[in-house]
Order: C-alpha cells, then sequence, then structure tokens
C-alpha cells in the first residue's frame, strides 16, 4: 500500500511500471527470491536479525510484484470516486455507530453474538480453572504423558476460541448487509478463507510487539511504562495503517466473486484517508485496554495462572477482544457497502 501511494505521486515511474507490467513482476519475483537466499545464507547459523537485509530486499520485491496491478486499481478507484457524489459520512462516526451498534440492537446480539461468545469465553474459562483450584504450581506436578494432553487442550482451546470469534464475525458482518439475523450456524464455505487471511493480518499484527524487546536490549534505562506505551502507541497506529486490507474479511463473509485485497481496497475511496480515523476509533478502545494491562509490573504476569490475573483478563480483555472484533467488522462492511452502493 505504501509504494502505491508513493509511486501514484511520481508520473515517471508510474508510467514506467504501467507500460512494463509484466518485466516489472518478473523483476519483483527475482528480488524476492534473492532476499529470500540472503536472508538464510546470513541468518543460518547467526543471530536473527542477520536475516533483515535479506528479508528487507523480500519485501521491496514482493512490493513491485504487486504495483502494476495495484496502481492500475488505484487510477480505478480515483476515477470513480471522481464521479461519486462529494457528501461522504463521517468515517469517525461510522467507526463509533460500529462499536455501539451491538448495545442499540441487543435483542439482535443476543440471537447472533450470544451463542459464539459464550463459547469463546467458555474455552479460556475451562483452560483457567485447574489453576483457580489447585493453584499455580500444578502445571510442575504433572507426568509426560499429562503434559501432552495439556498441550492438546490448549491447541484445542486455542481453535475453538478463536474459530467461534471468527464465526461471530461472518455472522454479524451478515446482519449489518442483510438487516436481518442470518440463519444460525457455522458458515463452514467462507470460514476457511476468512480463517488463512485471518491468520495473516494477525501475523502482520504482531510486527510491532517486537519493539518491546528491542527496546529493552538498546535502551535499558527507559522506564517500563515508557517502553509499553511506546510499543502500545505502535501497534495501534501500525494496526491503524494496515486496516484497509480489513476490507476484503466482509467480501469474504458475505461471499462476493471478487475477494482480492487490491480488489476491495478500492471500497475505501468511500472515505478516503478518514477511512483510517474511524479505524482508530474502533481500534482505541481494545488498544487502551491493553495498553493498560500492559502497564502492570512484570511480576504480576507470573501469577496469571493462579487466579486473579487470569480471572480479570477473562472478564475485561476477552470482552473487549471480541467487540472490538465484531465492531470491526462492522466498520468495514457498511465502508464495503457504501463502496457497492456508490459503483
Amino acid at each position: 500500500m505504501l509504494a502505491t501511494v508513493l509511486v501514484g505521486q511520481l508520473p515517471g515511474p508510474k508510467a514506467l511500471i504501467l507500460r512494463n507490467p509484466r518485466a516489472i513482476t518478473v523483476v519483483g519475483w527475482t528480488l524476492a527470491g534473492l532476499g529470500l537466499i540472503v536472508s538464510l545464507a546470513l541468518g543460518w547459523n547467526a543471530d536473527q536479525s542477520a536475516m533483515i537485509p535479506g528479508l528487507m530486499l523480500s519485501v521491496v520485491g514482493i512490493a513491485l510484484v504487486t504495483l502494476p496491478r495495484s496502481l492500475k486499481a488505484a487510477d480505478e478507484a480515483r476515477a470513480q470516486n471522481a464521479e461519486a457524489p462529494r457528501s461522504t459520512p463521517s468515517a469517525a462516526n461510522e467507526g463509533l455507530e460500529a462499536l455501539l451498534l451491538p448495545f442499540r440492537n441487543l435483542r439482535t446480539s443476543v440471537v447472533v453474538l450470544g451463542p459464539w461468545l459464550a463459547l469463546f469465553l467458555a474455552a479460556p474459562t475451562a483452560a483457567i480453572t485447574p489453576g483457580l483450584i489447585f493453584g499455580s504450581g500444578w502445571i510442575k506436578n504433572l507426568t509426560r504423558g499429562e503434559a501432552e494432553v495439556g498441550l492438546l487442550v490448549v491447541v484445542a482451546v486455542i481453535l475453538i476460541m478463536y474459530g467461534a470469534l471468527m464465526v461471530a464475525a461472518i455472522q454479524w458482518s451478515r446482519f449489518v448487509a442483510q438487516g436481518s439475523p442470518p440463519p444460525f450456524g457455522v458458515p463452514w464455505r467462507p470460514l476457511w478463507s476468512f480463517a488463512w487471511r485471518w491468520i495473516v493480518f494477525g501475523g502482520l499484527s504482531r510486527i510491532p510487539d517486537r519493539l518491546g524487546p528491542w527496546l529493552t536490549t538498546h535502551a535499558p534505562s527507559l522506564p517500563h511504562w515508557a517502553s509499553v506505551s511506546l510499543t502500545s502507541l505502535a501497534g495501534l497506529a501500525f494496526l491503524t495503517l494496515i486496516s484497509p486490507m480489513g476490507l476484503v474479511l466482509p467480501a469474504v463473509a458475505l461471499g462476493k466473486k471478487d475477494t482480492s485485497i487490491v480488489g476491495t481496497l478500492a471500497s475505501r475511496r468511500v472515505f478516503g484517508r478518514r477511512f483510517y480515523l474511524g479505524a482508530l476509533v474502533v481500534l482505541s478502545p481494545f488498544a487502551l485496554m491493553s495498553w493498560l494491562f500492559g502497564l502492570l509490573p512484570d511480576g504480576s504476569s507470573a501469577s496469571m495462572a493462579s487466579g486473579t490475573f487470569a480471572l480479570v483478563l477473562l472478564v475485561i480483555w476477552v470482552p473487549v477482544l471480541f467487540a472490538t472484533v465484531v465492531g470491526a467488522m462492522a466498520y468495514l462492511t457498511n465502508v464495503h457497502l457504501r463502496a457497492a452502493s456508490v459503483s
């Protein structure tokens, strides 16, 4: 996205790329492959930081591969935007309305979201129950066989939690689009496409977390609160910047034919740059909650399995995460629908 914006402002390079898309694509794949080889060669027997130059070269190559198509899509979106009506809704209000929608439709929320929220809460509740009953040291007393079973239980809990969260997101997107509750059940067909995109976005969202260890290593005198605040701020800014990529999720949930990121990015033209303001409004409550939990002293993390901290996490942090995902899907779905109506 950044490459598309930057190159789009340079007429010469933009024209060159659009005239020679195949050559640019070949160069891009070559750089991506070369960067991967370099990163593996430098980081095979060294610290992971030695892989950064090669990975950066791969990122540049992938950006080149996507540039011809993304520049063309951006031009088409800009042309459609010029023909669209100039009166557009407030992105900030749209984001706030998306967050408040479940509370303003409580009966519908209970029907559409209630079962999946219950499952989303039940899975971690079952996971922390042994810690509440036997104390924080119970894990050390497990035999190898019991530990293996426990590992399978943890994996099952994670799959159930995030499966319930994704189903809730899909069903809520359908409610926003249709105006009526969708049939109860697991939407298996869009769930698989939704899941792998979710994993990719989730992996990208974890990138700013590496700032915390980096600050601890390179700025050891920095107070804990400052390190946590900078990491949280970087995470919120990064999530806001990549939020347009999430516009593909409503397309998948609603069964649209075009579920490519480049195609769905054109939906952002409804708000233009103000789209990011709406995304910031939607993401801020969860970012604030995560920041407050991060400010807890380092020693408190050891008590997570003992009960109190885990219970607070379950009662406050997990529901806020659920509400944020649902609000984000409502916001993205509304943007997608407005773009479709303009087209």
